[in-house]
Formats: C-alpha cells, structure tokens, sequence
C-alpha cells in the first residue's frame, strides 16, 4: 500500500482535524491487535498466518502510475505517516538499523521524497523526521498534525501554511 507510490490529497478534502482522542483510539485498537497476535506462538513462528488487521477503506484515484490521489482515509493515512515518523525516531535512538530500513521504505518512495505527497506538508514531514520543533502560523491543518505527533511533553506550539488548492481532475468529478 505504501511502497513505491506517492499519495496525494486534493484541494477538495477536509483539512487533517484528527485530535488526540482519535489518534489514541486507533493507537490503542493497533496496539491491542498486535498485542494478541505476539501472544500466539505460532503466530511469531509463522507471522504470515496471522489474521490481517482491517484498518478501514482508503479509497484513492490513480492518475498516473506511482500517483494516488486519496477520496476517503485521509486522517487515517496521515495519521499513520505521523506515526511511522515518530516510530522511526525512536529505532533511530536505539540504533535499530533495521526498524530504520523499513519505516523509510514505508515512509519515503526514494529515501528523500516523502510517500505522502503534499507540498505543504513536507515542512511538517521534515521536522518530525529531524525531531525538531516546527514554527509556522496559527492554525493550519500540517502543523495541527504535527502537534498531536509529538508526546504531550513537547506539545504547546507550532503549525504550518494552508495547503495550497489544485483543480479537480475530470475523473474526480464523473457521475457528481
């Protein structure tokens, strides 16, 4: 889902909005499912025969080979980009080369280009890769992500700009 394709979001979805509880529901489910399958031996023998996780439809238009644009599960698939990010950084702290390998090819299509590609997001992408604070303007949606990102004890600052608009592809609107 996430390897070599680069996600868009288009001018007519809503702003990311999800809040802390939402991020923590979703946590929280994952956490739970992938708690009871560490609990199956067989399942650590043999992980591809555990039970798949359903995490909802992410429905998506592909204009163009390696480009989608995202219909439905947006907060879903930022929030889980939001996630991977701070995932890396903690692998990248305890020198968990390996975990590091992975999250990049899941979070990036090249080791530099962000899979979810959203201009003015990168700012936002790009401080939580480094793990540094980002500075923008009040109230705009990147940086509202970026904010529940981070654990409550760096939390109190920060956003990002408004996402600029693009037009509606044709395919978008057939049968509106």
């Amino acid at each position: 889902m996430f390897r070599d394709v680069t996600y868009e979001i288009d001018y007519y979805q809503r702003e990311y909005t999800w809040g802390e509880d939402e991020v923590r529901m979703l946590l929280l489910d994952l956490c739970g499912s992938f708690r009871n399958r560490s609990l199956n031996p067989s399942y650590l023998r043999r992980p591809q025969t555990a039970p798949q996780y359903f995490l909802g439809l992410f429905v998506y238009y592909e204009p163009s080979k390696n480009r989608r644009y995202l219909v439905d599960g947006q907060q879903r698939f930022v929030t889980l980009h939001l996630i991977f990010l701070q995932l890396r950084l903690v692998a990248q702290e305890r020198a968990d080369h390996r975990a590091v390998d992975r999250l990049n090819r899941v979070i990036t299509t090249d080791g530099e280009h962000f899979s979810l590609g959203i201009t003015d997001h990168e700012p936002v992408l790009r401080a939580a890769t480094q793990a540094r604070r980002y500075e923008s303007g009040v109230g705009d949606s990147p940086g509202s992500a970026w904010r529940r990102s981070r654990p409550a004890r760096w939390r109190n600052r920060s956003s990002s700009p408004t996402r600029r608009r693009r037009r509606v592809p044709p395919a978008a609107t057939a049968g509106r």
